[in-house]
């Protein structure tokens, strides 16, 4: 099995990307994955015959292993609408349980079935997964291309890294020139018209203080229509507001004291205010400004209508720029912004992986989590930008990503709980966290070149790995059990091991999701 499977790598990586068939490709990564749990299932198989065969007898081994290789040779014989059905065997661990004594033993017993039952359902959903694809391939005149691949020894060719490797050359590309429709020079040419069309009206009008209507335009104007629109409302409000309490003062004609105390408690409030929202920055820092202006020549209310004018008409100028001078800027920018989101999500696994070889610190972990929460938030608020974009539109996966990636960092939390005071330290967690963030790195590249993703099995790998490491601390308690029935031993171990099992398989099923929603979104936007 391991050689076909490495035929079919090397057949894959002789083809160039356009010439490959998608179907092929689907249904040789499903077997990949199928092969994987193969060898867990054998692993865990035997660990059952030497510790409890009654109970692999009670639960129908023999059977789950007919129908599972029936299933298989069903896959693609004959073009078979469905494929042949698999016992359903965690069905029967919960009958199994139920008939059971509670007893420490009997409670380890079942941990092996439920890992043997976890490993079947992983087949199952590979197997179901590119059911379509696998009936594209045996259907009546579609010919899959045959490559010579006797001319190379697969015996010593490592296909696993090739798609690691073609990933890592992806990666070292030189970035495309800037170019007309790169939204950093729309946005550079969009500045530079807009602070020449406001030049161009202090000429022809000359108004007082000029300098702020282009202040105004440099100030509001952002990449994308929606972030301008909002800017432009937080600032003309509250230069607005601002300026009505700035004349008021004016109005009293205060010493300069007075006016002291005022200017540092406005400073005060705009820089203190500013980090939460950019209506109290103009609010207070325009009463800042205002009152400076009285040291100097004393100042009427004229002034502040002067500098309520000139925002209005400088936030005029910015909306007007982005709403007629390509519009489209959150967009555009939606990719990137996607891609930014499963590489912090991505990080925060990798994280989770050195936390779990007790390489770094539990804070640290947890920021990185953080951070991609706040990656997300951003993608949420460029849906909001876009709806208000004209002709702006976003792909419909963008909004099942987004509910996939809080799965995802559910998942990273669950297990940032059962790492934070413990390390796990030896075992595959580590490795399985790694490939989770490699898939996930992976799918953020694919999406900010614009390229289709292309998953891999290494998860798959990794977890077989792990209902292994699970099925030998069980093992290794049934053991401990056998020569002392009363002591604690490597009990605390297996129930760790078996909650982080529970909590990757969750992470792999919610990452597989995030990657397949956003997929294929991008590759005709970009």
């Amino acid at each position: 099995a391991a050689d076909a499977l490495a035929e079919v790598g090397t057949a894959r990586a002789r083809r160039l990307r356009r010439e490959r068939s998608r179907a092929a490709d689907e249904v040789a990564l499903a077997l990949r994955r199928v092969f994987h749990e193969i060898v867990a299932l054998r692993g865990l198989s035997d660990t059952l015959r030497r510790r409890a065969p009654r109970a692999m007898e009670e639960a129908g081994i023999a059977d789950l292993t007919a129908s599972l290789a029936g299933a298989l040779r069903a896959y693609l014989a004959d073009c078979p609408p469905l494929r042949e059905p698999v016992v359903d065997f965690g069905a029967r661990v919960d009958r199994l349980r139920e008939r059971i004594a509670g007893g420490e033993r009997e409670m380890v017993v079942l941990v092996l079935l439920r890992q043997v039952a976890h490993s079947v359902g992983r087949i199952q959903a590979a197997l179901d997964g590119a059911a379509a694809q696998a009936r594209r391939l045996c259907a009546p005149g579609f010919d899959v291309t045959r490559l010579d691949v006797t001319r190379l020894d697969v015996s010593r060719l490592d296909v696993s890294g090739l798609d690691a490797a073609a990933r890592g050359l992806a990666g070292l590309a030189a970035p495309p020139p800037l170019a007309f429709d790169d939204p950093r020079v729309r946005h550079a040419l969009r500045v530079v018209l807009g602070t020449a069309f406001a030049s161009v009206a202090i000429v022809l009008f000359k108004p007082a203080f000029p300098h702020w209507l282009v202040i105004a335009v440099l100030v509001t104007i952002q990449p994308t229509y929606g972030e301008t629109r909002a800017r432009v409302w937080a600032r003309v409000g509250g230069s607005t507001v601002g300026g009505l309490v700035s004349a008021a003062v004016l109005h009293l004609t205060p010493g300069h004291w007075a006016l002291v105390a005022l200017i540092g408690v406005s400073a005060a409030l705009a820089f203190g205010l500013a980090p939460t929202h950019q209506a109290y920055w103009a609010t207070f820092m325009t009463m800042c400004v205002l009152l400076l202006l009285d040291f100097q020549v004393p100042q009427t209310a004229r002034i502040a209508e002067s500098r309520v004018a000139l925002t209005l008409a400088g936030g005029a100028i910015a909306i007007a720029c982005t709403r007629l001078l390509w519009p489209r800027g959150e967009t555009r920018r939606l990719a990137d912004r996607v891609g930014r989101m499963l590489g912090s999500h991505a990080a925060a696994a990798r994280a989770l992986a050195q936390l779990a070889r007790g390489r770094t610190g539990a804070d640290r972990a947890e920021a990185r989590i953080r951070k991609a929460g706040v990656d997300a938030e951003m993608v949420a608020g460029a849906l909001g930008y876009i709806a208000r974009e004209p002709g702006g539109t976003a792909p419909e996966a963008v909004g099942g990503a987004l509910d996939a990636a809080q799965r995802v960092r559910d998942d990273l939390l669950t297990m940032f709980s059962l790492l934070r005071d413990e390390p796990l330290g030896a075992g595959p967690v580590a490795d399985v966290l790694d490939a989770v963030a490699g898939q996930l790195q992976s799918a953020s590249q694919a999406v900010q070149a614009g390229e289709p993703y292309e998953p891999g099995a290494g998860v798959s790998r990794g977890l077989a790995d792990d209902a292994l490491w699970v099925g030998g601390q069980a093992e290794r308690r049934l053991a401990e059990l056998e020569s002392a029935p009363e002591g604690a031993g490597s009990r605390r171990a297996l129930l760790r091991t078996a909650a982080a099992d529970q909590a990757l398989r969750s992470l792999d099923a919610d990452a597989v999701r995030l990657c397949a929603a956003v997929g294929g979104a991008f590759v005709t936007v970009r």
